[in-house]
């Protein structure tokens, strides 16, 4: 539209007031008329009032003949909005005039003698006797036909969508939007699962074979493909040696907590092995080791190196201690949830401060004492970075509360005339040796295994009184030596091996020969009669990649249950239900095995097709109510 000469650049006049350009003045009452209505404008009939006066005037009472001197450009517009004025009159009077009631015209034509009159009972008659037969009928045909398009566009309108139904023996893929999406998914899991196989099988295989170069867990993913620099035995002693400091610092923090003679012992003899006592492969004075303590290594009995069994009885050891209070983990069990809220809140982060492993924690140190305004300060941090609102604990409360965790053993607390008062770690009485359960064998036969057969627990400890001898000389008491000296021993002889020059040797055999072991172990699963996950070949990966960019394209929504999805139930048995997109996930009702969320629309509020009216309105209720609750 060219938008230059005097209608769109010389302002124009109405009713004796200066208005815009005239062009400019119908150009936007076009464009309210066409985007307004009366269902969407605020204040509708007085905007529509001035639009249609200002045209009605423009049309006959203007003496300056504005629009009959305009371009004709200007005259095409002011033609445009009479007519859309035009429309919304019509569209009004249509659709929001009251329907009046129709009665029917007497028929017009001559009355018959009057003396039959007295045959017939005239009175409450509306038409006389002397109609036809089918004069009221006749009289009322637009009105039938209407009635009947009404009850036809009110069946087709309601409900106005229906979600499909699909039969048992139906597949799936007749109404899922992402078949080959969904398909190829699975068909990558299926692949992944036959690549974990290949390498798993390989190195089971060859674990002792020191010729083939260690593949990398990441190639059953698909890369990034890393060659370690070092041969598997090399990898296997890192991996050790790094298990083993870890070691030796958690029970280091054990006993700056707890500090007892077991664990004295115990650290006493890893700073002899770390200072080389035990490379001659010399046992100290007084340990004796177990039957499976020990290995023939060259014609020599040498100890053995220890394992992940062996490390997890010595993390076990640096684990927490107990006493009569505190043994439950929790203050005040029976307690309800709803009781003392606020109490069972702080009594739970004061205990998460205790247990804190950081050796630069608050209670890090056994004789640590923590000022309250401290220990709140620790309590309260972070409290305002976060978007949720949280409860900010005060002196007054915390001295009460402090006071009832000391009287059930949780912490030790006094007050203090210089401060709120002074919180320690409790006295502990039961430590983890004492859970060790020892078999009836004797020393030399096998120790047990790191299993929960082999450790107690805390209540047949305190109420049952079945608590084990740890005194020195015991069998425990030589059992965690033994693992002390044998995490020293080996920690010493493996940072010997690993600072030993020439040491690392690489794999006769190339890495490709470990790739093409793996190729072959993978290949013969693929051809396993009982497998379909095969790799697809060029043209078909082209065709699926097409395939899913078109879905991707596509983006359709999957309102009704369409993709297969498998679980077992509690008894073990397979079952098979059709479920959504995981994208309307926030709209459906929560599935078995799903965890529980609040939602605030549910796409199952419709009613079942089949049930009965009533029977529907019930189903939608209760789908409401487990949306919103």
């Amino acid at each position: 539209m060219d938008r230059t000469g005097p209608d769109w650049e010389v302002d124009s006049w109405y009713l004796g007031r200066r208005q815009p350009p005239l062009a400019a003045r119908l150009d936007t009452a076009i464009k309210f008329l066409a985007e307004e209505d009366v269902d969407r404008c605020m204040h509708w009939g007085a905007k529509f009032e001035e639009v249609a006066s200002y045209l009605k005037w423009l049309a006959r009472d203007d003496d300056r003949h504005q629009v009959k001197n305009a371009s004709p450009g200007t005259q095409a517009m002011f033609n445009d909005a009479v007519t859309k004025v035009k429309a919304h009159l019509l569209f009004e009077d249509h659709h929001y005039r009251p329907t009046p009631v129709e009665v029917p015209k007497p028929l017009e034509g001559p009355l018959t003698s009057a003396r039959f009159n007295w045959l017939n009972k005239i009175h409450d008659q509306s038409l006389l006797p002397n109609d036809d037969d089918h004069g009221r009928s006749s009289a009322l045909p637009k009105s039938l036909s209407d009635t009947a398009l009404r009850k036809i566009r009110e069946r087709i309108d309601h409900p106005q969508w229906t979600p499909p139904s699909l039969e048992p023996s139906q597949l799936p893929g007749q109404i899922e939007t992402m078949p080959y999406t969904v398909s190829y998914r699975k068909r990558l899991k299926e692949i992944t699962k036959l690549r974990g196989l290949a390498w798993s099988s390989i190195e089971n295989d060859n674990e002792n074979d020191g010729r083939l170069a260690g593949l990398p867990r990441a190639l059953v993913y698909g890369g990034p493909f890393v060659r370690p620099t070092t041969d598997p035995d090399t990898q296997v002693k890192q991996e050790l040696l790094k298990q083993c400091y870890t070691t030796v610092e958690m029970l280091k923090a054990a006993y700056h907590r707890v500090p007892r003679p077991l664990l004295k012992s115990v650290l006493r003899l890893l700073g002899r092995a770390e200072k080389g006592e035990f490379q001659h492969h010399l046992v100290p004075d007084g340990l004796r080791l177990a039957g499976d303590e020990r290995e023939r290594v060259e014609e020599q009995t040498l100890p053995r190196y220890v394992d992940l069994g062996d490390i997890q009885w010595l993390k076990f050891l640096a684990s927490e201690c107990v006493n009569d209070g505190n043994w439950t983990g929790r203050f005040a069990p029976n307690t309800s949830r709803g009781e003392d809220r606020l109490l069972l809140l702080f009594a739970t982060k004061v205990q998460n401060l205790l247990v804190d492993k950081n050796p630069e924690g608050l209670f890090s140190q056994h004789d640590a004492e923590v000022k309250v305004e401290d220990l709140l300060k620790a309590i309260n941090a972070g409290k305002d970075s976060s978007a949720v609102i949280k409860h900010e604990f005060h002196p007054d409360d915390a001295g009460a509360w402090l006071e009832r965790m000391n009287e059930t053993g949780h912490i030790s607390f006094r007050p203090d005339s210089n401060f709120y008062g002074i919180v320690k770690r409790p006295l502990a009485q039961y430590f983890p040796e004492h859970r060790v359960l020892w078999p009836t064998t004797a020393d030399d036969g096998e120790r047990p295994p790191f299993s929960s057969e082999s450790i107690s627990d805390w209540h047949r400890i305190i109420h049952e009184g079945h608590k084990s001898d740890i005194s020195e000389g015991s069998t425990i008491w030589n059992f965690f030596l033994s693992l002390a000296f044998r995490l020293g021993y080996t920690m010493s002889l493996v940072e010997q091996d690993l600072r030993t020059p020439n040491n690392h040797h690489s794999p006769t055999l190339p890495l490709k020969e470990s790739i093409n072991v793996f190729e072959t172990t993978y290949t013969s699963l693929q051809l396993d009669d009982n497998n379909n996950a095969t790799e697809p070949n060029p043209s078909e990966l082209a065709l699926i990649r097409t395939k899913i960019i078109n879905e991707i394209s596509a983006n359709e929504t999957m309102l009704a249950p369409g993709r297969e999805h498998h679980y077992v139930d509690g008894d073990g048995n397979a079952h098979t239900i059709l479920v959504r997109d995981h994208n309307w996930d926030w709209a459906s009702l929560r599935a078995r095995g799903q965890s529980e969320r609040r939602q605030f629309w549910s796409v199952d509020r419709w009613p079942p097709r089949d049930a009965a009216p009533d029977e529907g309105v019930v189903h939608g209720f209760d789908a409401m109510d487990l949306s919103e609750g």
